[in-house]
């Protein structure tokens, strides 16, 4: 994308590639607004089930040290 993006501030300097320039920028920002939208929904989600797999942890642990020692 970023290349893209470079190559789309070229061709808008130059009179004959300035619409392609513009089509292909414009494109280039919607599709990196979309991929870092993605991106942060994902970071959620994968610390939303990190939080739930340490308290799972903290359960099991706290259930086994409530054991007596002869049932371990």
């Amino acid at each position: 994308m970023v290349v893209m993006g470079i190559v789309s501030c070229v061709m808008l300097n130059e009179e004959e590639t300035r619409l392609a320039g513009i089509f292909i920028l414009s494109g280039t920002v919607v599709h990196a607004w979309s991929l870092l939208r993605m991106v942060a929904k994902k970071w959620r989600e994968i610390g939303v089930m990190i939080a739930i797999y340490r308290e799972i942890i903290e359960i099991i642990e706290r259930e086994t040290s409530s054991l007596p020692s002869s049932a371990r």
